[in-house]
């Protein structure tokens, strides 16, 4: 049999994932804890795009994307983009403007987007990205897009989370919040 997923099956199907990720959270060591943050992040910030009908795009490591797939599958306005779309910092802009064109064209009052950022944990260097944090909500700043940038803290270097933390004006919590960041350098935005 085949089945139409709509919105209203979504809030059902991710509150059984986020009980099977609590119920392996529980299993689960120090290591493994941290490995379903992302899953317990992305899944409500997604969830509440497709419930907004608003267009939902996961851009994530195959680790990642895989997760989330399994937590929501293949959902009407959810778009999955393949891993390693982010091959340079300005092509990820130009490619970020042209997703958010493309759904306000089609009627959307703003776009999600939650991507991994490429750093020395996954093998990349990190100078680059740096500066795509820290401009990426300037250069931006014109379209409707709300993103979220999940970094795995058992493989984040501690000076890319500082970093991360600086360029992001909200932070995201498990608990499904996003909070203004006071820590925020809005003198990053002219990243010299």
């Amino acid at each position: 049999a085949i089945v139409r997923w709509t919105s209203a099956l979504v809030p059902i199907i991710a509150a059984i994932v986020l009980w099977r990720v609590w119920h392996k959270w529980r299993r689960a060591g120090p290591s493994g804890r941290r490995a379903l943050l992302p899953l317990m992040v992305a899944v409500p910030f997604l969830t509440g795009g497709v419930e907004a009908g608003e267009p939902t795009i996961v851009r994530l490591d195959r680790d990642h994307s895989d997760m989330v797939r399994r937590a929501l599958g293949d959902v009407e306005g959810l778009t999955y983009l393949a891993p390693g779309q982010y091959s340079r910092p300005a092509a990820a802009i130009q490619q970020l403007r042209q997703l958010v064109v493309e759904g306000v064209d089609a009627g959307a009052e703003r776009v999600r987007v939650v991507g991994d950022m490429p750093h020395p944990g996954v093998g990349v260097p990190w100078d680059w990205w740096c500066r795509y944090e820290a401009t990426v909500n300037y250069a931006l700043r014109d379209v409707p897009l709300w993103g979220l940038c999940p970094y795995d803290t058992r493989i984040t270097p501690d000076y890319v989370l500082a970093d991360a933390v600086a360029t992001h004006p909200f932070l995201a919590t498990t608990d499904g919040r996003h909070l203004v960041n006071d820590r925020y350098d809005r003198a990053a935005e002219v990243f010299t």
